[in-house]
């Protein structure tokens, strides 16, 4: 039988268990509400780490819908919002984000924008994409596949046609990318406000880049973008070589698909297509252009493009935009001294070369492009989007939420 003595000390170690376990009880209420809003916050993260994913995974889905339909002629990019088509519920569900409803275009209208945010519970996240559709001429205005060549005293600038009309220095853009997939040659004093844009020959290898000017290494630039020969071009070429062009219409100096401007003549042609075998401007001659950017004057080439000095072929700070010609000929193409030249001339396979003191305004594309001293040349940026790939790529992203 247990004394007075024991059942005391008894007493005393059951109050001290008691004690114990209660304050093991506070300790264990206290640990659990600060681990609870831990458990929950990463139960809310993980979340919203899916809706990332799923918010990238919509993004990419929507770049690829774009993509196809752009290909199939069923979506056209232009102004400043393009409405988008919701995607089937099952792609929804499967994915798990909320879809974009519009584009929203960037200045000059190659640069678009949207928003997806993808959903898991109460998680969510929205991300920010900018797409961009590539330009088929890489960004360079003047090319030459196989060669480069710019002489001494002579300005290579930038501009948009459609916001300056007579563009000064202080107007140039920084666009003014010149390149070459095997060799550019620059003489002293030439200012150029871009890019030396080196390509690649057919092993891989850029060329070496001139000492002093900014480059770029891009890899191999295609030399024919447009298709001239056995692509895209080659098509229009077959079509306007027929009876569907305007030569018989417009200007009786048109003949025999021959357009020989005498000198001292001036011939104007209206917009329309055109199929010259040969396209002559004597000294002292004038080629007047009378289309616009929403209805150019085009000539398909299949034969020499020559000037004489001092002529004036779609001068009077007339827009670039207003006349292209495309040439798949291999014959070469001549730019005489003291003349203006404003035009988007294609010619991939033919030698280009700008004679002394020249206004050029434009694009220059050919196998071979050589600028002699003097000349100034002013790239026109809004012709290098005229020509965008028919699919889209992403330029950059942010996340916007959370």
């Amino acid at each position: 039988m247990a004394t007075n003595h024991q059942l005391t000390r008894r007493g005393y170690a059951l109050f001290v268990c008691l004690i114990l376990v209660g304050l093991l009880s506070i300790f264990a209420g206290g640990m659990l509400r600060i681990v609870l809003p831990e458990i929950a916050g990463a139960h809310h993260a993980e979340r919203a780490q899916i809706a990332f994913f799923r918010a990238e995974a919509g993004a990419r889905y929507t770049v690829r819908m774009i993509s196809d339909m752009l290909n199939d002629g069923s979506l056209i990019l232009g102004g400043p919002s393009v409405p988008l088509p919701t995607p089937p519920a099952a792609i929804l569900t499967e994915y798990g984000f909320e879809p974009a409803t519009a584009l929203q275009a960037l200045p000059h209208n190659r640069e678009y924008y949207f928003s997806i945010t993808g959903v898991c519970h109460n998680a969510r996240t929205t991300i920010e994409i900018t797409i961009r559709r590539p330009r088929l001429l890489a960004d360079v205005g003047v090319f030459g596949d196989r060669s480069v060549t710019v002489q001494p005293n002579g300005s290579i600038f930038s501009y948009h046609s459609s916001t300056v009309a007579n563009p000064q220095p202080a107007d140039s853009t920084g666009e003014a990318n010149i390149g070459s997939n095997e060799q550019i040659t620059f003489r002293p004093n030439v200012q150029l406000d871009g890019l030396v844009t080196r390509g690649a020959d057919l092993f891989g290898n850029p060329p070496p880049a001139p000492a002093g000017y900014d480059s770029a290494s891009v890899g191999r630039i295609t030399p024919d973008p447009l298709g001239a020969q056995g692509g895209v071009l080659a098509q229009a070429f077959a079509h306007y070589s027929q009876a569907a062009n305007n030569n018989n219409g417009a200007v009786a100096d048109i003949k025999s698909n021959k357009l020989n401007i005498r000198v001292k003549d001036s011939v104007t042609l209206p917009p329309g297509r055109y199929y010259l075998r040969e396209l002559t401007l004597a000294s002292k001659s004038e080629l007047i252009v009378a289309g616009t950017t929403a209805n150019p004057t085009i000539i398909y080439l299949d034969g020499e493009l020559s000037t004489q000095p001092n002529t004036d072929f779609n001068a009077n700070a007339a827009r670039p935009s207003n006349l292209f010609i495309f040439s798949r000929s291999d014959e070469d193409i001549r730019v005489q001294p003291n003349g203006d030249f404003n035009a988007f001339l294609y010619a991939p396979y033919a030698d280009i070369r700008v004679q002394p003191n020249n206004g050029v305004r434009g694009i220059i594309w050919g196998r071979t492009v050589t600028v002699q001293p003097g000349n100034d040349i002013w790239i026109d940026v809004d012709l290098l989007d005229a020509f965008l790939s028919g699919t889209v790529e992403i330029a950059q992203w942010r996340q916007i939420s959370p």
